[in-house]
């Protein structure tokens, strides 16, 4: 059953949904160094009226890989990438909030970090160490005591460390603290703390393992009479904390064989995990001829293709001997993106016997209209989710994008209506990979170089028991809908019939 409301009370409805609605912030673009640390802040980031961000999640949408420092926190941390051109990073920040209206309420904000190259100056940036645990918990009325940190220059020595941000242990929620420190050069370094103050709710049923993390390597290999040293582990609980770490299992060097350490830790809940770390001993057989060479992974892809003038961005590879364990690795040939051509990278590396092994990279570098210009829409994915929640709908395209590409969207059909069971589209709609959307057109125009992207819509929860509902969406080459592809949204209704 629906409820008939006028137009005018839609509208009235939507707006005040959006204007107290919550939204991701990634922050300023930003502007870093080869090599320094760069931190990324969502502390800006704001939750509905009556809803709380449970969830932050961030990811890397562009640029050379870098390793990001658990990408769950509210802010990340992640080493800039040696570079020898200006390049660009693009960030995505996705924060999940309950409580709210509606419930289970995401939004995204992107965030770029374009990094400069060093030109010989100084461009190693101080270390800096905590006092104390980098993450801590408390319960609500304990008291928080700050330890600080030290930081260490190699150019200038100790150096000053700022602090920002601060914990309430009055309030149930996860605090970060970010410790800074420059050199004179400039070079700028942070870390942070998480101290995460839980509420004193004795119903609430911990069922979280702690996570473990090896000291040292997870698989290592000796021969026999080496000296094998124990590096321990560490585990931390979302709710105790740090909590012990208990191994079992030994290492005999004076015999040859396969042997397994595990690690267990445990929390007051009872909750277990457990990690393990393999040994291999091997023999020092003179008369054992090693004939196996080292195994190479190329980092990225084997087979690229870049436009004229574009910047390759060269990744590297890694190898392992199973006698030597990693070995160097050499690259030859060259890419030269100012003219057209298949260009051939080769990577070698040997061991200690003379073992050698080579892989290739083929890098293909062509003129813009060398692709056809036809870049077909090869599907759209249906999506189904509880009202009140975002369909998100993926868009593969046949090719990447090599200029601008437009299409024509279309969103309504089927039993839903829009303002009452989702959102009109000029109303809220999230377009990924930087997608632009005009509504008076209904033009979705695509950037240069994407392949696929998602259209995400906010369904709407009506609080009455009904049957379930749904749209279709659809896009198309143009407004005669030449090759249009579709798909469904579904709203499932979670209300229960009294």
């Amino acid at each position: 059953m629906k409820i008939e409301i006028p137009k005018l009370s839609y509208s009235i409805a939507l707006l005040i949904t959006l204007l107290l609605a919550g939204c991701a912030d990634a922050g300023s673009d930003k502007v870093a160094k080869s090599a320094t640390t760069v931190v990324l802040e969502g502390n800006a980031s704001t939750a509905s009226v009556g809803g709380e961000i449970k969830k932050y999640k961030w990811q890397q949408t562009s640029g050379t890989h870098v390793n990001i420092d658990n990408n769950k926190h509210k802010n990340i941390t992640f080493i800039a990438p040696k570079v020898e051109t200006a390049t660009t990073l693009t960030f995505k920040l996705k924060t999940t909030e309950e409580g709210g209206r509606p419930n289970n309420f995401v939004t995204y904000d992107f965030v770029k970090v374009t990094v400069q190259p060093n030109n010989g100056e100084d461009t190693t940036a101080p270390l800096i160490t905590l006092n104390g645990e980098s993450n801590m918990t408390l319960h609500v009325g304990e008291t928080y005591t700050e330890a600080g940190a030290t930081a260490l220059d190699d150019v200038d020595g100790n150096v000053d460390v700022n602090m920002t941000g601060e914990v309430d242990t009055n309030n149930a929620e996860t605090y970060t603290l970010t410790y800074t420190a420059s050199d004179i050069a400039g070079n700028t370094a942070s870390v942070i703390r998480t101290v995460l103050v839980l509420a004193n709710d004795t119903n609430t049923t911990d069922t979280t393992a702690p996570v473990i993390t090896l000291n040292g390597e997870s698989n290592m290999t000796l021969h026999v009479g080496e000296t094998y040293n124990e590096a321990g582990a560490t585990a931390v609980d979302d709710v105790d904390g740090n909590v012990d770490v208990n191994m079992t299992g030994e290492v005999n060097s004076e015999n040859t064989g396969t042997y397994t350490l595990t690690y267990t830790a445990s929390d007051i809940a009872g909750n277990i995990a457990s990690v393990i770390r393999t040994i291999v001993v091997l023999a020092n057989d003179t008369n054992t001829t090693d004939t196996t060479a080292p195994v190479i992974t190329l980092n990225g892809e084997s087979n690229m293709t870049l436009h004229v003038n574009e910047i390759y961005n060269e990744e590297g590879a890694t190898a392992l001997d199973d006698i030597d364990g990693n070995v160097d690795v050499n690259i030859t040939g060259e890419v030269d993106t100012n003219n057209t051509g298949t260009y051939t990278l080769t990577y070698t590396a040997s061991d200690s016997t003379g073992n050698t092994a080579s892989v290739i990279r083929t890098v293909i570098v062509k003129k813009r209209n060398d692709v056809n210009s036809t870049i077909r829409i090869t599907s759209i994915s249906s999506s189904e989710i509880n009202e009140g929640g975002i369909n998100e709908h993926k868009v593969l395209l046949s090719s990447e994008t090599v200029k601008d590409t437009v299409y024509y969207l279309n969103l309504g059909e089927g039993n839903a209506l829009k303002g009452v069971d989702y959102l009109n589209i000029e109303d809220y709609t999230n377009f990924s990979e930087y997608v632009r959307y005009d509504k008076t057109t209904r033009k979705v125009t695509v950037p240069v170089g994407i392949k696929e992207f998602t259209i995400s819509i906010q369904t709407l929860n009506e609080n009455i028991e009904e049957p379930n509902e749904y749209y279709i969406i659809s896009l198309s080459e143009d407004r005669n809908e030449t090759n249009k592809v579709q798909a469904t949204g579904t709203i499932l209704n979670v209300q229960e019939s009294v």
